[in-house]
């Protein structure tokens, strides 16, 4: 018990010393106290009750009747049995009355009665029901479709055009040569620079001609293939 009443006091250290200041007089004193005891969290809904109870106090000791009335109020409206504390003047104690008497009267609930007893009926077990059942029904499976026809043009055109490709990259590269064997025979230096740089544009269109007739055969291999 003892144990209990020191928790209580470290838990609430602000009410506790209201409730002091309250015992030695010290009114104003108790009321700042409690403001501050107010918004201390952890307040259970007794140290409510308590805080409004010592509120509506401190301020009938003040000469404010209406405030204590609207404290007592309060504390009777969280708990509505509260008791004053000992020593209180009977005036005191008839604001406290009062506000007791203006609240409204507690509702008293009835439990609801109890619902009857239910009796067990008698589990009638139905025999499972006979199921049939259904012939095996044999399903024709459809014809595999008709392959679809070889087309052969996409890869005859891809070989057609490497051919083609071909056929004019080995006509660059002999113009290429011969263009090359003049530049070397060429009297004049100017001559002999031309003839070098025809020689060498034949030479690149010869290489382009046959990268592309390189790709052209591996697409008409692909087509051969995927089509």
């Amino acid at each position: 018990m003892l144990l209990a009443l020191l928790l209580l006091a470290a838990q609430n250290p602000e009410l506790n010393r209201a409730k002091n200041l309250y015992g030695e007089m010290k009114y104003d004193a108790a009321q700042k106290a409690l403001v501050k005891a107010i918004t201390s969290p952890g307040l259970t809904p007794a140290d409510r009750a308590d805080i409004y109870l010592y509120t509506g106090l401190c301020r009938h000791q003040a000469g404010d009747e209406n405030g204590a009335l609207s404290a007592f109020r309060e504390a009777l409206t969280i708990d509505r049995t509260l008791e004053l504390p000992e020593g209180v003047s009977p005036k005191t104690r008839r604001t406290f009355e009062k506000a007791r008497s203006e609240l409204p009267p507690v509702e008293v609930t009835t439990p609801p009665p109890p619902p009857p007893p239910q009796v067990e009926q008698p589990v009638i077990v139905q025999p499972p029901p006979v199921v049939e059942k259904p012939e095996p029904k044999i399903v024709e499976e459809p014809p595999p479709p008709p392959p679809k026809p070889k087309r052969w043009w996409p890869a005859i055109i891809s070989f057609g055009l490497g051919a083609v490709s071909v056929g004019c990259a080995a006509y660059s590269g002999t113009m290429a040569t011969q263009d090359a064997n003049l530049a070397t025979m060429a009297m004049w230096a100017g001559d002999g620079f031309t003839l070098n740089q025809q020689a060498h544009t034949y030479a690149t269109v010869a290489n382009v001609l046959y990268a592309v007739a390189g790709v052209l055969a591996a697409l008409g291999v692909i087509a051969a293939l995927v089509f």
